[in-house]
Parts: structure tokens; sequence; C-alpha cells
């Protein structure tokens, strides 16, 4: 499932986390919470910029769309 389609069934809380919070490492909370929705967090996936052992950030792409989406 892509960003624009569990984006609206994201949380409140984590929503304002992962607008504030760009290129920092998503919590292991919020990115369960992503899973639950059907975000698959394959390193392919385009909103995805790394998986690593320090976490999970999101792409610059995955961020600008935040932010656009914030603005509506």
């Amino acid at each position: 499932m892509d960003i624009n389609e569990w984006w609206p069934l994201l949380d409140a809380e984590s929503k304002t986390w992962l607008t504030l919070s760009h290129g920092d490492v998503v919590p292991d909370d919020i990115l369960e919470r992503i899973v639950m929705l059907g975000g698959a967090v394959d390193t392919d996936t385009w909103w995805i910029q790394s998986r690593s052992a320090d976490g999970f950030r999101l792409s610059s792409q995955a961020i600008e769309w935040i932010s656009m989406a914030q603005q509506v």
C-alpha cells in the first residue's frame, strides 16, 4: 500500500511526529502503525530512504509529499 493510502488512516500523533521529524529515524511504534495499516516497508518502496540497523527513514520525496498533504 502506498503512502497516499495509509496516510489518511494514520493517527494524528504519528502524523505530527512524521511531519515535524524530517530525516529522523522513525520510532518502532510509528513504523508498526504504518505496517498495520498496510504500508509496505520494502527498500524499493519510493517513500523509504533506508531501513538499516539504526532504523527506518523516510525518503526526501515522502517528506515533500507529507508537507504537501498537511497543507491541504
